[in-house]
């Protein structure tokens, strides 16, 4: 025939013949699922913002009718697994890996991946033997969606590496400057010209937002919780130390305080090992979306309808 033939992946062996041109059998598998991928990602963008948005006026004590409330209840949960403090640190800790500072950049960028995985997928399917492709896009399609939470995990393994190589000249100056006896203040804006990298800017950070509030316990507590490793407990010794100007009770009144935190940092533990089962669980729900797709054109293909395929 002199049809012309969408292709995108050069295999002609399989077209759907339209009137006046064909469609190669692989390609219209990838315009079919970005057309719902898209469909899909826009109306639980817009969904989540509005959700978000009554959260947000919720907080503030902004009645919202008790029946808006309930018919975003499913959402809400849903919501609450992706906009919580702990995502937002997990952002800081990678070193905004991607340029990820947002919730929804976040959604986006694995939506995005998980496309590119089934789209790697059809690219390496093969009709001949349709077991083996299913589970081939299957498991590009899940590497995809897991894709974003291992790039920002490698970014804050590099980030925290960038920090302990510096710990040990945080320390000594910190142990210096305070017994030379200068001030707490005085040590926070000197400090900063000897350190570089990431600890240099949590440190300067930590400096104006100490300089503003003059809240030491609430700064300190935001500093340690934005380094991100159990190690960063030795600095904030340090720094309540010098903070108190060598009045040690008030430093041992919190070792409960650190034991405390140690614990906790064995229920983050297995906080994380939840939160790898739970993406584990969503992957294998986006993979059934496309599962759903996927299938009934498979059983096309495979049902030898000659009449609609040109061999």
């Amino acid at each position: 025939m002199g049809n012309k033939i969408l292709s995108l992946f050069q295999d002609t062996s399989k077209v759907i013949n339209f009137h006046y041109f064909s469609v190669e059998f692989k390609t219209l598998l990838v315009i079919c699922s970005a057309i719902l991928s898209i469909t899909v990602f826009f109306f639980l963008f817009n969904l989540i913002n509005q959700v978000m948005i009554e959260n947000k006026l919720r907080k503030k004590n902004i009645t919202i009718s008790r029946k808006r409330k309930n018919r975003y209840f499913f959402i809400n949960k849903i919501i609450d697994s992706f906009n919580n403090e702990s995502l937002n640190m997990k952002f800081i800790h990678s070193g905004y890996v991607l340029g990820i500072k947002t919730v929804e950049l976040y959604v986006f960028y694995r939506g995005l991946f998980t496309l590119a995985g089934f789209i790697l997928g059809i690219q390496l399917f093969n009709v001949n033997n349709l077991n083996y492709s299913i589970l081939v896009t299957i498991m590009t399609t899940m590497l995809g969606f897991l894709l974003t939470d291992f790039l920002l995990e490698l970014g804050k393994k590099k980030r925290v590496r960038s920090i302990k190589d510096e710990l040990p000249l945080f320390l000594s100056s910190f142990d210096n400057y305070t017994k030379a006896g200068l001030v707490f203040e005085d040590i926070l804006d000197t400090i900063p010209k000897l350190l570089k990298g990431d600890l240099q800017e949590e440190v300067v950070r930590f400096n104006v937002s100490y300089s503003l509030s003059k809240d030491f316990e609430g700064t300190v507590k935001e500093f340690i919780d934005r380094l991100g490793f159990p190690e960063s407990e030795e600095l904030e010794i340090k720094m309540r130390q010098c903070y108190y100007s060598g009045i040690y009770d008030d430093v041992l009144t919190n070792e409960k305080e650190m034991i405390e935190k140690k614990v906790i940092n064995e229920l983050r533990k297995e906080t994380e090992m939840f939160d790898l089962y739970l993406g584990i669980a969503m992957g294998l729900m986006v993979v059934n979306i496309f599962i759903i797709v996927i299938l009934p054109l498979l059983n096309l293909a495979s049902s030898g309808v000659s009449d609609i395929f040109k061999m």
